[in-house]
């Protein structure tokens, strides 16, 4: 172009020849249906009505142009396959919109009289969304489409910000007149009452027509307040509103209201400026409020009459709580400083009040001995509407109400509060009843909030909020009489809701409420130390009431002194220096089980409380837990273990909930670190070493010290390896010396095992660290399969190679091959890690199986079985080799069908495995259907030396298996001979004691009998 322009910028008649060149060109658009060529030509126009402003500024062919380009106006284009050039849809529909979006040359089209590319292009959107009675219709995509491009021509953002409209130079009379407003209007009226009835009704990914009816009121808010904002031309708004509006607000019975009206009429209350606020209070508010005072809720012959009236009156409500709402939020849209003077609602206080107080005492008891599911699904609705629209108007409604007014409003609270407690009718309710008792609780815990929010002295008057609640009489009632009967009757569930809904109002409220609570479970624990209920009804509160409750918590000091009332103090002339005098002697057996016991209980008492510590836990309440765990270690007697147990919880919450530990100090972190590992491998409470462990592995994931050598592998090789050496050296002589101390062995075998879960442990810090720390995953990962698979691994550290050997015994070779394949499995399968992560383990791990692999697969162990069925259930089917996939399905077929002595939790985890084969229509699985039947089956009956839990979960995943096999087969030929001896076995599960397997059973039995 640019070529083009100095080859002919020498000539005099440069205009012309510009011109003559431009016609040509666009002509060659006419008819064009390759995209290789039409892409390039849309670009080149688009470039070419910028490059030519200068020359043919009066006198481009802005017609000519459009003409040619609307013919592809909206792009319908499907890529062909195996195309040369790809061109997509989208690099059509943008090349296209920037010709038709280019208004570079409409001012002098305007002077000139001749149409515009704004009007032209605004034409076409507009005959897009409706388009002529013989036309086809517009599907949902192509109307948002169109919805789209409207609002980008009309200078909208994509983002649609609530608090900024288009460019108000955009309405303009030299770029749109009134009328085409009225269009735009009556479009945007049409589309929205044809798609808001609709819902969100489509398929996943679709476009659905709610998506469709939130962008025509997005749309018209923004053009309703750039209108009001035009000050020189004030008939714009009344052409788009005040006109666009008569046919939503002529002619409204009390039963011709629509919500879909509704909403598009708050909606431009709300979000399109004062102006139009006002009008639509005015126009809209009086006929509902009329149509309630009309309404009589008394019970006549036809049902169908009674149910009418009602769901008429919900309409009505609908639309009060959506006026009064719009009257808030366009007090928040307002900048800073300005208020809404007078209050829109002032003066209709008194009206709104007694309107909905007028329908809440008809509707509560009118339906109660109705028989039609009619009436009662109507009068159900109706009660929620009520509850929603009180509580709406008591949110925005100014404190200038009369006496006989307030006594409604309490007594209305009154009423909510007795729902909300009584205890009988919340046990009998029915599932149309449970949304009626949800508002309940959810307006009552905003009315609670609210009264806790401040006061009327100190509200804010500018946007209305929560005024009429913070009313002095309103605010005692809900100070003095209903928070002490909710607090009375904190076992409620919808009591709990309430609170957290309370909760959620604020940070003032939330802070009241917690300690509140926190004051109250304390003291019940001095009476009662074992009193869990109380302590999860607390928890419930607060975990409901989201991070405001959350930070309340933390905030407080109830963790410590949770821990001053249940564990005895130490005398206050002991000095943490002298911790040394509290030393106790090693316990028996018998005491470490008590305190274990009493360890469980505690923890059990302190769990609800955990999900507290899933938000954002601040950096100094963090240093609190630490610096008071870093107190109590190491731990000197029973007192300190158990004050473990209650901080390491919290802190290994809180720890895996936050994003770095910049903000802790190094040394306390150091510190704790440091004794981490020796207080996980000693013979402390589980529970303990499981937080303590969870800790750890938060430190070791995300603390980066700048040390190029990976901690995680230096703990490992200085904390676990020569312990694991030694236990298995003392296993190996005890064997030898066949000793008789058993408690001594299995003790042993009990510290070796948990050895070997720390190993899988630090193999999943390292996984999360990455970087250098991968090769010590891969590293820990070979060494936990070797010892799944033999019993036996060479542990090769810095400081030299450790042999470690429990295969000198049966019972501990089985004991440390099922502690191997349990670690490996939870790297595998609780980790956070990407899809290529779990492939790279299985890959290291298969390579580790080869050489244990036996021959005749028969012989494998029960690690070579259990580690393979783990790779096939954690790990992507196709992305593994061909000949890793058929060396793991070897393994697993003959493991199901020839093994009789398999573990449960192996067998378990081997089930697991070949449900995944069959469902993913594996051909080996299919080949072998008679083999894996056989197999299963034996699984199914052989589970009798397992425990309860084992022989439930072997017992349904056997069934599970046998349900997936019908349904997988593209021929039934392998079935048709093991199906007798199929059902035989499911006609005896049906007898089954359990219903959880008759069940089953019986599903499985349909699936295969029709066979």
């Amino acid at each position: 172009l640019q070529s083009i322009l100095n080859l002919i910028g020498e000539r005099n008649d440069t205009s012309m020849a510009v011109l003559i060149w431009s016609e040509l060109a666009i002509n060659c658009l006419h008819g064009e249906s390759d995209p290789r060529c039409l892409i390039q030509l849309l670009n080149l126009f688009g470039s070419m009505q910028e490059s030519f402003i200068k020359v043919l500024e009066n006198n481009f062919p802005v017609d000519a142009m459009f003409e040619a380009a609307s013919a592809y106006y909206p792009v319908q284009f499907t890529p062909p396959p195996n195309m040369a050039v790809p061109v997509t849809k989208d690099d059509l529909a943008r090349a296209l919109w920037k010709i038709l979006s280019f208004t570079g040359y409409d001012d002098a089209c305007t002077r000139a009289g001749r149409d515009t590319m704004f009007g032209l292009t605004l034409g076409i959107i507009l005959d897009q969304l409706i388009p002529l009675p013989e036309d086809e219709p517009t599907t949902l995509q192509e109307e948002k489409d169109a919805l789209i491009d409207l609002k980008r021509l009309m200078g909208i953002s994509e983002s649609l910000e609530e608090d900024k409209a288009m460019g108000a130079d955009v309405i303009t009379q030299d770029r749109i007149d009134p009328k085409a407003l009225a269009q735009i209007s009556a479009v945007l009226r049409s589309i929205h009452s044809k798609t808001a009835i609709q819902g969100a009704t489509g398929a996943p990914g679709s476009v659905t027509p709610q998506q469709v009816s939130l962008l025509c009121r997005d749309l018209t808010s923004h053009i309703a307040l750039t209108c009001e904002k035009q000050t020189q031309n004030r008939n714009y708004w009344h052409t788009f509103v005040n006109e666009g509006s008569k046919d939503l607000l002529q002619g409204k019975s009390t039963s011709s209201w629509s919500r879909p009206d509704i909403v598009f009429l708050s909606c431009i209350a709300g979000c399109g400026g004062t102006q139009s606020l006002k009008f639509v209070l005015d126009s809209s508010l009086s006929p509902l409020l009329q149509s309630l005072n009309e309404t009589t809720l008394t019970k006549s012959e036809d049902d169908f009459s009674t149910a009418r009236v009602a769901s008429n009156a919900t309409t009505a409500l609908f639309g009060i709580a959506a006026f009064c709402a719009a009257v808030q939020t366009c007090g928040k849209r307002q900048p800073h400083g300005i208020v809404l003077t007078p209050h829109p609602l002032r003066g209709s206080e008194s009206k709104i009040i007694g309107s909905i107080m007028q329908i809440w005492e008809q509707a509560r008891n009118s339906a109660s001995g109705a028989d039609s599911p009619q009436v009662i699904s109507a009068f159900a609705s109706l009660r929620v509407a009520v509850v929603r629209a009180m509580e709406t108007a008591l949110m925005v409604l100014p404190q200038n109400l009369a006496s006989e007014e307030i006594a409604l409003v309490q007594g209305y609270l009154s009423d909510l509060c007795s729902i909300s407690l009584d205890r009988d009718a919340l046990s009998e309710q029915t599932a149309k009843e449970k949304p009626f008792i949800s508002a309940v609780s959810r307006s009552l815990g905003i009315a609670v909030g609210a009264c806790f929010e401040g006061d009327s002295s100190t509200s804010d008057q500018s946007h209305g909020d929560f005024l009429l609640l913070r009313l002095g009489a309103i605010r005692k009632q809900l100070l003095e009489n209903i928070f002490p009967s909710l607090l009375h009757n904190l076992s409620s569930q919808y009591v709990q809701l309430v609170l957290a809904m309370a909760c959620s109002q604020g940070k003032n409220a939330a802070n009241v409420i917690a300690q509140t609570l926190m004051e109250a479970v304390v003291q019940q624990i001095k009476n009662e130390p074992q009193s869990p209920q109380i302590v999860e009804d607390m928890a419930s509160v607060l975990t409901r009431g989201g991070a405001n409750a959350s930070e309340a918590f933390q905030k407080s000091d109830f963790l410590f002194k949770l821990r001053s009332i249940l564990l005895p103090q130490r005398s206050s002339h002991v000095e943490e220096n002298t911790r040394v005098s509290s030393l106790e002697l090693p316990m028996t057996i018998e005491e470490t089980a008590t305190e274990e016991q009493e360890t469980r209980q505690l923890a059990a008492l302190l769990e609800p409380l955990l999900p507290l510590y899933t938000f954002y836990v601040s950096p100094s309440h963090m240093s609190e837990l630490l610096v008071a765990t870093t107190k109590v270690i190491p731990p000197l007697d029973s007192g300190d273990r158990k004050r473990l147990g209650i901080l390491l919880p919290f802190l290994s919450t809180g720890l895996q909930h936050s994003a770095s530990f910049a903000d802790l100090k190094a040394e306390d972190v150091n510190e704790l670190m440091s004794f981490l590992p020796e207080l996980i491998l000693s013979n402390m409470a589980s529970t303990t070493k499981m937080y303590a462990t969870s800790c750890l592995i938060s430190f070791l994931s995300k603390k980066q010290d700048g040390n190029e050598e990976c901690p995680c592998l230096a703990l490992w090789e200085t904390q676990v390896v020569r312990l694991t050496h030694r236990l298995s050296q003392e296993t190996k002589e005890s064997v030898a010396k066949k000793v008789k101390q058993r408690e001594r062995f299995i003790a042993t075998l009990k510290q070796a095992g948990e050895t070997i879960s720390f190993t899988g442990s630090i193999a999943s810090a390292a996984i999360q660290r990455g970087g250098s720390s991968s090769q010590t995953a891969d590293k820990l990962v070979r060494f936990l399969i070797s010892l799944a698979c033999t019993g036996k691994a060479e542990a090769v550290c810095s400081n030299g190679t450790f042999p470690i050997d429990f295969s000198t015994g049966p019972r501990a070779l089985t004991a440390i091959q099922i502690c191997s394949v349990s670690a490996f499995g939870g790297i595998m399968s609780s980790g956070p890690y990407a899809a290529l992560w779990k492939q790279r383990l299985s890959f290291v791990a298969w390579q580790s199986i080869l050489p244990a692999r036996s021959a005749t697969v028969k012989e494998n162990s029960f690690g070579v079985i259990g580690a393979s069925a783990f790779i096939v259930c954690c790990n992507n089917w196709k992305g593994m080799s061909t000949k890793m996939s058929s060396g793991l399905t070897d393994i697993l077929l003959h493991g199901v069908s020839s093994r009789r002595d398999l573990p449960g939790s192996v067998r378990k985890i081997l089930l697991s495995a070949v449900v995944k084969l069959l469902s993913l229509k594996t051909i080996a699985a299919e080949q072998n259907i008679p083999t894996i039947v056989t197999g299963v089956l034996l699984c199914y009956a052989s589970t009798d030396k397992y425990g309860a839990s084992d022989a439930l979960a072997c017992k349904l995943l056997a069934l599970q298996a046998l349900q997936t096999i019908p349904s997988v087969l593209s021929t039934r030929a392998p079935v048709v001979s093991v199906k007798p001896a199929v059902v035989s076995v499911l006609e005896q599960a049906m007898v089954e004691k359990n219903s959880l397997l008759r069940h089953a059973a019986v599903e499985v039995r349909n699936s295969w009998f029709v066979i």
